[in-house]
């Protein structure tokens, strides 16, 4: 499926058009069939301040897909918690979490992100934000506000960085941004710890950028 395709379903279905997606490819053009390599990169060369691993340190992967940042992170030692609001997606999630054999301290549930109220001292977000139409993005921050321990960590990469809007007409998904658009978003009370393009060769490198933001504790 290519990504005109699939906007199309957005546009018809709205937010179930990501069930019919996930029904139509197990393999949808975000899915880069790996741990994203710059949260890897990033964790290995300690240039986040996450907390030292402990499954009593919680972690959240909205809009997770198949899981495989879900289980890198519990691979660490860490508790990580998957979301997403397909059924079928998360359906793939297990199945594929299954096949690793064990994975304990991971799970993908099927939730809706700007409903859920549990808090998490991290929450990685990676071609979530850059899914949801611009009108929800004030809902998007203040559920951050709301889920975000105080003293959390919010990992962000930043993609894709284009403008907003061309014509005046949505551009998405992916729906463009800047670090200076999520950063006002988030306002006072989370201070920016990271904000550089990837130190690593990788596709796009030009229009990815790794943010980091501390709640104030």
């Amino acid at each position: 499926m290519d990504r005109q395709a699939m906007r199309e379903l957005l546009k018809e279905h709205n937010e179930q058009g990501w069930e019919a997606i996930w029904r139509l490819s197990d393999s949808p053009p975000w899915d880069n069939g790996q741990v994203q390599p710059l949260l890897r990169h990033y964790i290995e060369k300690r240039g986040l301040p996450l907390p030292e691993p402990s499954r009593d340190v919680k972690v959240l992967v909205p809009g997770c897909g198949k899981g495989y940042d879900v289980l890198y992170f519990a691979s660490l030692g860490y508790t990580a918690v998957g979301m997403d609001i397909s059924p079928e997606g998360v359906r793939l999630a297990n199945a594929f979490m299954e096949k690793q054999g064990d994975v304990k301290g991971a799970e993908v549930r099927c939730a809706d992100f700007f409903v859920h109220e549990e808090q998490y001292d991290v929450v990685y977000d990676y071609t979530f934000f850059c899914a949801i139409p611009l009108h929800k993005r004030e809902e998007y921050a203040a559920r951050m506000k709301r889920i975000v321990k105080a003293g959390g960590l919010l990992i962000t990469l930043v993609f894709p960085i284009k403008e907003e809007l061309v014509d005046g007409v949505e551009q998405g998904p992916p729906f463009g941004y800047t670090p200076q658009v999520y950063t006002k978003l988030l306002g006072e009370g989370f201070e920016q710890v990271l904000d550089e393009y990837p130190p690593i060769e990788v596709d796009n490198r030009g229009i990815k950028r790794m943010n980091a933001f501390k709640r104030a504790a």
